[in-house]
């Protein structure tokens, strides 16, 4: 069987458990496996960056008129940080990220080697969003909080993450951090 016949009988198997390619990648908030630090800086600066492309999508008052350029200029002068941020990110979910309720997590594993690196951070990256998106209904003044985190951001001669405290929706770890083997 080809690549394309195994990814192609994959998406049925998903189809007929009755979940998505992003829930056997992403799962649900069953069974987590554990996350590095840098893993966890690299899923940290990929939330803003998710987090700010949300708000330019949905913040689109005259208010808000400045948030595509900041975010465009957080883009510009992050992009060498994200890219190296992708490998560490990468190797997370390679490894299962967070593992599926409805799939046996052999089924997951089989799909995840299914896919191609940049396909399990697209699916990663669009998680992120639904739930960015979605959590933003709730959260009082979104589109100021957003705005004000990336003029920061943008004006900030620190790191990234230090304003990871001022964006409108919190971030959640993935998973629990892994235990350092001792001796």
């Amino acid at each position: 069987m080809g690549h394309q016949t195994w990814r192609l009988a994959a998406a049925l198997l998903i189809m007929c458990l009755g979940v998505t390619t992003e829930q056997a990648v992403m799962g649900s908030d069953g069974f987590k496996k554990c996350i590095k630090s840098k893993e966890v800086i690299a899923d940290k600066m990929r939330f803003i960056e998710t987090q700010l492309r949300v708000a330019v999508l949905q913040c689109k008052s005259v208010k808000n008129a400045d948030l595509p350029l900041l975010y465009n200029d957080f883009i510009r002068e992050n992009r060498p940080f994200l890219v190296r941020t992708q490998a560490p990110l990468l190797a997370y979910l390679k490894r299962g990220g967070k593992q599926p309720q409805l799939v046996e997590p052999k089924t997951a594993a089989k799909v995840r080697a299914l896919l191609t690196p940049q396909e399990l951070l697209d699916n990663y990256i669009h998680y992120v969003s639904k739930r960015v998106s979605s959590k933003s209904i709730s959260v009082p003044q979104f589109c100021e909080r957003a705005q004000e985190a990336a003029e920061t951001l943008v004006k900030a001669t620190t790191y990234p993450i230090s304003i990871l405290d001022m964006l409108p929706v919190t971030y959640r770890r993935p998973a629990d951090y892994c235990k350092t083997r001792q001796g």
